[in-house]
């Protein structure tokens, strides 16, 4: 028997996935240093079409959703599809689900991996400073 895990469509979706870094994010660092560590690539020998996507690297989720949508919607442009995944790391939590909020139209699902949900005490305490 076949496992799983080992087949070519295991990790294919309905529609794309959209990889959302976190502050101080990059796609590639110095062109060598992969933000997500191979996770879309994995998931695209899995089946699925990946995006990883890039917004202002210190900004806040408001600005950087906005900055997110923009490319939502050049990614549903361009694939013709009609919704995609969401994946945020970190601030990218927090900016797909701005997202989900202001144009639910575009999300099939959102999954926030190490977000900040309830807010960042170290954010916190450098707002005071400004």
């Amino acid at each position: 028997m076949e496992s799983r895990y080992f087949t070519t469509s295991y990790t294919k979706t309905q529609y794309p996935v959209v990889l959302a870094h976190g502050a101080s994010g990059f796609t590639k660092l110095f062109g060598a240093v992969d933000y997500f560590y191979g996770i879309p690539q994995d998931l695209m020998k899995g089946g699925s079409t990946v995006f990883a996507t890039k917004t202002s690297a210190i900004h806040n989720s408001e600005i950087r959703g906005e900055q997110l949508l923009k490319q939502i919607k050049t990614i549903i442009a361009v694939s013709g599809d009609a919704k995609v995944n969401l994946f945020g790391h970190s601030q990218g939590g927090i900016d797909i689900r701005y997202v989900a909020g202001v144009a639910p139209q575009y999300v099939a699902s959102v999954t926030a991996v190490a977000s900040p949900e309830q807010g960042s005490k170290t954010a916190d305490k450098v707002l005071e400073e400004f």
